[in-house]
C-alpha cells in the first residue's frame, strides 16, 4: 500500500481517504488537493473547442470534439474520453472543459451507434452499432488515438473510458497498451457469472428473429437490475445512474439518450465483456500506470466488490500498476456526482504522480 501523507492534503480529501479511498500503487501523492486547486484558478484562460470532427471509419465517420488549451506545449498530454452506452459526448463537456482548463487536450468522440456517429444507410442509427460493433468501437479508439498523435507530435495519450466505454478502453489496452501513457477506468461494469447464458440467448432470439422481444428483454433485465436499490428515486429507472436528480432528468429529457440498443449491439457487447474479462497477449506496457474510479454505490460495479475482482483481472493479466478510488455513497456516474470536482482532483493528483502533470 502506498503511504498517504495526509497532512498535505484537504479535510475533505482526508475524509475520502479514511472512508472511502483504496489507493494500491507504488508511488506517494506528494501534492494537495489544494495545491492543485490554486494551480487551476492561475490556469483559468480561453480553451479552443472544435466541434464535430470526424474521421474514417468502417460504417462511415465518427464525430468527436476537441478541447485545446491555450498553450500546447511541444510535449502534450492528450486525455481521450469514451463515453458510456446511451449516451454521447456532449454529456462530457464539464469533464472536458475542466480537464482542458488545467492544460490538457481533451479528445471526445461518439461511439457508432450513439451522438452523431450515424449512418443509416450502413445500418449504423441510435441504438445499432453493427455486426461485430464493440470490437469496431474499441479500434475506433485507437485510430482516433493514432490520429491525435499525427496532429500533436510528441503527445502522450490518457483513455479515460467511463461504463461501456471503459469496457472498450480495457480492450483497447489488451492490444494496443504500448499507444497509451495511462488509463483511467470510470464506473467500469462488473463480470457477470451468466454472460454465457446471456450471449447464448442473444444469439437464439436473433436466429428465431425475436428481436424486439430480445431487446426489451435485455434492456429491461439489465438496467432493471441496477435500479433494484433505488426504486424510489425519479425519474423511474434512472436512481442508479447518479444520486443528482437534476442530472437524471437532464438525461431522460436528453432525445439522444432515448433509445435502447437492439439484439446485435446486446449480442456484441455481452461477447465484448467475455473477451475484456478473457485471457490477454503478454502485455507490450506491463508497467502502464491504471486507475479505476468507481462509486460504492455503483450497482454495474456490484457496490465496489466487482471493480476490484477487474484490478485484480489486470493484474493477472501482467499489468503491474493497476489502483482504485472507490467513493463513499457515489453512484455510477462518478463524473456528475455532487463529488465531481473532488474526483478530478484526485485524478490529477494521480495523474501527477505518475509524471503526467500539466502547468
Amino acid at each position: 500500500m502506498a503511504h498517504i501523507h495526509l497532512a498535505k492534503l484537504s479535510r475533505s480529501t482526508e475524509r475520502i481517504l479514511t472512508n472511502s479511498f483504496e489507493l494500491d500503487s507504488s508511488s506517494k501523492l506528494e501534492s494537495t488537493w489544494l495545491q492543485s486547486q490554486a494551480q487551476g484558478a492561475a490556469m483559468q484562460a480561453t480553451i479552443t473547442i472544435h466541434k464535430n470532427l470526424h474521421f474514417s471509419s468502417d460504417f462511415g465517420q465518427v464525430a468527436y470534439d476537441l478541447y485545446e488549451p491555450a498553450q500546447v506545449d511541444s510535449s502534450p498530454i492528450i486525455i481521450q474520453i469514451a463515453h458510456g452506452m446511451i449516451e454521447h459526448k456532449d454529456r462530457y463537456e464539464w469533464v472536458a472543459n475542466t480537464l482542458a482548463q488545467k492544460g490538457y487536450i481533451i479528445a471526445v468522440s461518439d461511439h457508432r451507434g450513439h451522438g452523431e456517429s450515424l449512418n443509416s444507410d450502413n445500418g449504423i442509427t441510435l441504438g445499432s452499432m453493427g455486426e461485430d460493433g464493440f470490437c469496431r468501437a474499441s479500434y475506433d479508439l485507437y485510430k482516433l488515438s493514432c490520429l491525435l498523435k499525427e496532429r500533436y507530435a510528441n503527445a502522450r495519450i490518457v483513455l479515460l473510458g467511463h461504463s461501456m466505454g471503459s469496457l472498450l478502453a480495457r480492450r483497447y489496452t489488451s492490444l494496443y497498451s504500448e499507444a497509451l501513457s495511462a488509463l483511467i477506468l470510470s464506473g467500469s461494469p462488473a463480470f457477470d457469472e451468466n454472460l454465457k447464458y446471456g450471449i447464448t440467448l442473444a444469439k437464439l432470439l436473433r436466429f428465431f428473429g425475436a428481436k424486439s422481444f430480445g431487446q426489451k428483454f435485455f434492456t429491461n433485465t439489465l438496467f432493471g437490475g441496477f435500479n433494484k436499490q433505488f426504486k424510489k428515486d425519479l425519474p423511474a429507472g434512472l436512481g442508479w445512474l447518479c444520486s443528482n436528480e437534476a442530472v437524471r432528468q437532464a438525461y431522460k429529457d436528453d432525445p439522444k439518450c432515448q433509445f435502447h440498443f437492439d439484439i446485435e449491439s446486446f449480442l456484441h457487447l455481452f461477447m465484448g465483456m467475455q473477451e475484456v474479462y478473457g485471457t490477454y497477449p503478454s502485455p507490450k506496457n506491463a508497467h502502464l500506470p491504471i486507475l479505476f474510479v468507481s462509486g460504492s454505490d455503483d450497482a454495474s460495479g456490484h457496490f465496489g466488490t466487482g471493480v476490484k475482482k477487474a484490478r485484480d483481472h489486470l493484474e493477472s493479466q501482467g499489468f503491474d500498476d493497476v489502483n482504485i478510488l472507490l467513493y463513499k455513497d457515489a453512484r455510477h456516474e462518478v463524473l456528475n456526482e455532487p463529488i465531481k470536482e473532488q474526483v478530478i482532483a484526485d485524478i490529477l493528483l494521480w495523474l501527477e504522480s505518475k509524471g503526467l502533470s500539466r502547468g
